[in-house]
């Protein structure tokens, strides 16, 4: 693993090597040790107020512990400061992914975070409903809870937080869309029939270009998702 950027003061490096050594033991308590280095990879991610998120790819055919896995933040918690977050999330059979940008910057991983007043209803319509898998979840840093969810997985994923003092989280135009394209009706009527068992129906676009080919849903916030079926377009 080698450091992101620089570190210029000594402060960032010390966080750099405490990210290093919490990686170092997440793999020490997983017992990945056996694994060559080319079948281990990492990908992580620091912040500046030392919150860290780190992603271990290994091999499908590797056998990890259920509650091991499940408890990670357990094994890291006496050299992680209580007041850092650390995501940490094991990516079994899955392969590092990196995106190259116009100007030749790799980006490891994309995510889009809103703000929200009902954390719970907000996830129980994106994971339960829309059906987005759960990535990870913390509490209480700086007053924020959050949750993450994949979109299908952490290439791209959505982060809710909401502030335990409540904060300014104004209603979206009837425009602001996430789409998600598909490819048959029958997985569009497969989104449709998970979303209306929890009670979420279909609603009248803003903009026509989406009658006839898609249906818009409106999540508790009042943001839209819209399934996108291109076998009809």
């Amino acid at each position: 693993m080698t450091a992101p950027h620089k570190y210029n003061t000594p402060e960032a490096l010390e966080r750099h090597r405490n990210t290093l050594e919490t990686a170092d033991r997440i793999v020490e308590y997983l017992e990945l040790r056996k694994l060559k280095g080319e079948e281990l990879d990492f990908e992580i991610t620091e912040i500046s107020d030392g919150s860290v998120s780190i992603n271990i790819y290994v091999p499908s055919t590797i056998f990890l512990d259920v509650n091991k896995r499940s408890n990670i933040r357990e094994a890291v918690k006496d050299i992680a400061p209580e007041s850092v977050y650390v995501q940490a999330i094991v990516r079994v059979g899955e392969v590092k992914r990196t995106r190259i940008f116009p100007n030749g910057v790799n980006v490891s991983s994309i995510r889009i975070a809103r703000p929200t007043h009902q954390l719970k209803t907000i996830v129980e319509f994106y994971q339960d409903a829309l059906g987005l898998p759960f990535l990870g979840s913390f509490e209480n840093h700086a007053g924020y809870d959050g949750v993450m969810l994949g979109l299908p997985d952490s290439g791209v994923h959505l982060e809710f937080t909401q502030h335990s003092e409540g904060q300014a989280c104004p209603a979206p135009s009837k425009d602001n869309l996430m789409v998600l394209y598909v490819s048959s009706q029958a997985d569009l009527t497969s989104f449709q029939i998970s979303l209306e068992a929890h009670g979420h129906l279909p609603v009248e676009p803003e903009n026509p270009y989406w009658l006839g080919k898609s249906l818009t849903f409106e999540d508790p916030d009042g943001w839209r998702v819209v399934i996108f079926n291109t076998s009809n377009s």
